[in-house]
């Protein structure tokens, strides 16, 4: 941060020293304007003072090195000491009035603008010209005067280093006007040799161009234009200026924003240029003054041209904050909804069903506000990030990070898209993924594209694994409807839910036991319910409803693809295989039950089992009707070998073989009813 407030620093240096060079009929009504400008900003120095004496005194002593220019100066130019004075003096008068005025707490500008005026008409006596020196000192003062808040708005950005988005035009005409100033200070020949001017004022056309487009690129390569065209006395260059600027856009329109074709644009604009209307390109000068222009064009890095809104580092940025508004609406509607959900899916369970406990809520709610309080700040990746988007025609305005309930970094970007294009979300993610080295993907519910307006869209670390399932469900040989019922669904967690509820029995009653125990589950998992009190919920409910005379089995299995862990919650239910890959034969993990299921007692326990996942794995959810073949012997002893020589490359293959084998040793029926389902988790690369 230092190195970067010593840079500032010089930059005012600099243009001090330019701005003690921009006479203009003899008169520099911008040294004092500047000064008084870093005064009210608290960055007015004596370094800024000597590099403003600089200026005018090489400005006044003729050409030569600085040493030279300096001798001269004092011993060949004693106007030039009492021009030099007299804005010294000026200078110093104007900081005594603004500090005594602002002691007073009343408007400088009177008694300022009457200073100046004074102090320049006094400054024509010596040369006799007070005829029509007041007309020198009424344009002085008014040159000055409407200078002060222009200068004013610069040099507070470049004191900040930041844009303001509600002042963005104003601080960019700000910054024009002091461009135009500098380029009016800098020397037209040097050593006899260099065009400092003319490869400065090309060259300030060509980045302005490719830095803020066509608008502001195209007026200051008017500005530059007119003074080259003044000081070099060179009409044409005022054409010539406008033929380039409009070359070089053409260039970066077309290659999509990309140094390379603003750069190309620039040398085939001069081209244009000289066979069209000015063929002094076409001579030796002409081309070295392209040449130094591309040169130090190219050399400038890429960080040092794309924008930079000072916005982008707030902590609660407009964008931002709407978007975790958006975010805080959209889950407490969730909730809601799930509350609403509930009652009407437990309607007729008894008056006690549906009360929610009051501290689960609070818990929930409490667990969803922590992520509101972790938003960060990414000012170290914001500039290199912003640097690849730009290349890909996205102007990123804005990043901000935070953690969600589980802990996962989410990014919200906010951003537009330039010259009525689309940039895709995932193409984004792809940047994210290389600049923090992990996988970072789209998050659900998200909007697919960048385009043309403001739009922020939400950016998720990705899972470390992904997951394929599939499922099948066959009815009871003779039965109408399965009282099987299941659910798979991955939550925005990065977790795969998968839940078989076998009702008792089968046909329509045990299916109507069966769903209405998955829809509960469901909801309550939605709203952000710990599982193990959705499971207890649902039992205290169905158990109130039945009266312990109908029951259903619930088995749950939740895959976290962050962790790559299996994580098993049974009532009553089937065993669950979790499939390890081995080289002869896969090595499988069983997972047992060994509570009541659902609805019997008001108050049961769950069995809960967590186990590893790895590459390649895959866990077998299953109902107890694939158990019916009458072999004489323990059918599960048959799944098991079935699973210990299954190629869990294909979930749609892992489940359609586990089907027909047992199917085949029930002589293709099932006595009850059947469901299972398959997962195989595989690592995501980053």
């Amino acid at each position: 941060m230092n190195e970067k407030n010593s840079v500032r620093r010089w930059m005012i240096y600099v243009i001090g020293f330019l701005f003690g060079r921009a006479f203009i009929w003899g008169i520099n009504p911008f040294v004092s304007a500047l000064f008084v400008s870093s005064f009210m900003i608290g960055s007015s120095s004596f370094s800024l003072l000597i590099s403003i004496i600089l200026g005018m005194a090489s400005i006044l002593s003729g050409s030569g090195s600085l040493s030279e220019r300096v001798y001269m100066f004092t011993t060949a130019a004693p106007s030039g000491i009492y021009i030099l004075g007299k804005y010294t003096g000026l200078i110093v008068v104007a900081i005594l009035i603004m500090k005594l005025q602002m002691l007073k707490k009343k408007n400088m500008v009177p008694v300022l603008a009457a200073a100046v005026f004074t102090v320049s008409l006094i400054s024509e006596v010596p040369y006799m010209r007070v005829d029509y020196g007041i007309l020198y000192a009424v344009s002085e003062t008014i040159i000055t005067m409407c200078t002060i808040p222009v200068i004013s708005v610069s040099l507070r950005m470049l004191k900040s280093g930041r844009y303001d988005r509600e002042k963005y035009n104003e601080q960019m005409l700000s910054m024009m006007c002091i461009c135009a100033i500098c380029l009016w200070g800098i020397p037209v020949l040097m050593f006899g040799k260099v065009l400092p001017l003319e490869t400065a004022g090309l060259f300030l056309s060509l980045y302005v161009i490719h830095r803020y487009g066509a608008g502001y690129g195209l007026g200051l390569s008017c500005v530059c234009g007119t003074i080259m065209a003044i000081k070099c006395n060179i009409p044409e260059y005022i054409g010539t200026s406008f033929i380039i600027a409009a070359v070089t856009l053409v260039g970066r329109v077309v290659s999509g924003r990309r140094k390379i074709g603003s750069l190309i644009g620039f040398i085939m604009g001069g081209i244009t240029a000289a066979c069209t209307y000015f063929d002094y390109f076409f001579g030796m000068t002409g081309i070295k003054l392209i040449a130094s222009a591309a040169l130090l064009f190219a050399a400038i890095p890429r960080i040092f041209l794309t924008v930079k809104d000072g916005y982008a580092y707030g902590l609660h940025s407009e964008a931002a904050a709407m978007e975790m508004n958006r975010i805080t609406a959209e889950k407490i509607r969730d909730m809601a909804g799930a509350f609403k959900r509930i009652e009407y899916t437990l309607a007729g369970c008894g008056p006690d069903a549906g009360k929610v406990s009051l501290s689960q809520i609070g818990d929930m709610i409490g667990r969803f506000s922590e992520n509101l309080e972790q938003v960060e700040e990414n000012t170290e990746s914001i500039d290199r990030i912003r640097m690849k988007l730009s290349e890909q025609g996205l102007h990123l305005m804005n990043m901000t990070s935070l953690r969600n309930e589980q802990k996962h970094r989410q990014y919200l970007l906010t951003g537009r898209t330039n010259a009525r294009r689309i940039v895709l979300a995932r193409d984004v993610a792809e940047v994210l993924s290389e600049e923090f080295h992990e996988n970072i993907r789209v998050a659900m519910n998200a909007s697919a594209i960048f385009s043309e307006t403001d739009r922020t869209i939400a950016f998720e670390e990705g899972a470390s694994y992904k997951c394929y399932y599939h499922v099948r469900r066959i009815k009871k040989y003779g039965s109408e409807v399965s009282g099987d019922n299941f659910s798979v669904k991955e939550n925005e967690d990065g977790s795969l839910v998968m839940m078989i509820s076998d009702g008792m029995g089968s046909g329509s009653l045990a299916s109507c036991e069966s769903c209405l125990l998955i829809d509960t589950m469901e909801e309550l998992i939605e709203a952000g319910f710990d599982p193990l009190y959705g499971i207890s919920f649902s039992n205290e409910c169905l158990a109130e409803k039945n009266n312990g005379r109908t029951f259903t089995t619930f088995d749950m299995g939740v895959i976290d693809l962050y962790e790559g862990t299996f994580k098993s919650y049974k009532q009553g239910a089937a065993a669950t295989y979790v499939v390890h890959i081995g080289m002869n034969e896969n090595d499988v993990e069983i997972i047992r039950g060994t509570t009541l299921p659902i609805g019997i007692l008001p108050n049961i326990e769950c069995d809960v089992k967590e186990t590893a996942l790895s590459h390649g794995d895959a866990v077998i959810m299953v109902s107890d009707g694939i158990y019916s073949c009458d072999r004489g012997e323990d059918d599960e002893e048959l799944l098991i070998d079935i699973l210990k020589h299954i190629d869990t490359g294909n979930s749609r293959d892992v489940v359609d073989e586990i089907i027909n084998e047992m199917l085949c040793e029930n002589k293709g029926n099932f006595q009850d009813d059947v469901t299972v389902i398959a997962a195989v988790i595989e690592k995501n690369e980053v």
